[in-house]
């Protein structure tokens, strides 16, 4: 069948805006490349909106020889590895155990976790109990903090839904197959791309926070590379030369890690946003 008119001017109409919203993202990272690989002069003049000018290598050597940058960079793989850990600890046995029609109470759990994600108790209390049990001013507190995204839960439960049948739950059981052998052997196979998934956004939000750092870590030497990061954006107007460097090295891990979790969007997050 042929397009119709007003397909077409559809297409060209969503075509437009898919490329002005790629560009206005990913403009900024491309003006701290070519920044960052520019003279600073040129930089602060303006001159370098879409290209390099006077190419050099200064940032990067300045880079090199800001050590608060790389023990910061160094603390947030740390807490961004054990974060993502935790969190897939945390989140895949909740999604399978309210994946479960069977499950007593089923549908007053999911309210329960639905209520929490929009109704939270707030900084103040969330700090008093952290100090009441001795965590603030520890790193263990950045990794325990965040510890569940309700969001990513529900995806994470839609998805066992849509994937694994009610009905090889039950031939497991009565095979003799305990819970955990179930989740062991039967989903977490199963759950490749949902895992990929749930492992890059956690990913993302462990490596951008830095609100949590700020609160609960006292020292210098224990704080994440987005703090850093802060300090050089906004606190210290006299390190121009480390800027942009900083901005695209803080990035690279993130933009290495999406291409090869980009193949399970479709069947981990689409599938999973599909209502069962």
């Amino acid at each position: 069948m042929k397009d119709s008119r007003a397909d077409k001017v559809f297409s060209v109409v969503n075509t437009a805006l898919v490329l002005l919203i790629t560009f206005c993202i990913g403009y900024p990272l491309y003006f701290a490349l070519i920044a960052s690989f520019s003279d600073q002069s040129q930089v602060a003049l303006g001159n370098t909106i879409f290209w390099i000018r006077d190419f050099t290598l200064s940032s990067y050597r300045a880079i090199l020889n800001y050590e608060p940058f790389w023990r910061s960079y160094g603390n947030s793989i740390i807490y961004t590895v054990s974060g993502v850990l935790f969190n897939l600890f945390l989140t895949l046995p909740t999604a399978y155990v309210l994946s479960k029609r069977s499950l007593p109470g089923r549908r007053f759990l999911n309210w329960i976790f639905i209520f929490v994600m929009y109704f939270q108790g707030g900084m103040v209390p969330t700090f008093v109990t952290m100090d009441s049990l001795g965590l603030v001013g520890k790193p263990i507190i950045i990794v325990l903090l965040g510890g569940l995204s309700v969001y990513n839960l529900l995806v994470c439960r839609a998805f066992l839904e849509q994937t694994v049948p009610q009905e090889v739950y039950e031939a497991a059981r009565l095979d003799g197959a305990s819970e955990l052998r179930q989740f062991w052997h039967i989903v977490l196979p199963l759950s490749g791309a949902i895992i990929a998934v749930l492992s890059l956004y956690y990913a993302v939000e462990r490596w951008n926070d830095y609100f949590n750092a700020l609160v609960y870590l006292n020292t210098k030497e224990q704080m994440p590379l987005q703090v850093i990061l802060r300090e050089l954006l906004i606190i210290n107007e006299r390190t121009l030369d480390l800027k942009y460097a900083s901005v695209f090295v803080a990035s690279l891990p993130m933009l290495m890690i999406y291409p090869f979790v980009q193949r399970f969007f479709t069947k981990g997050v689409l599938m999973g946003s599909l209502k069962s």
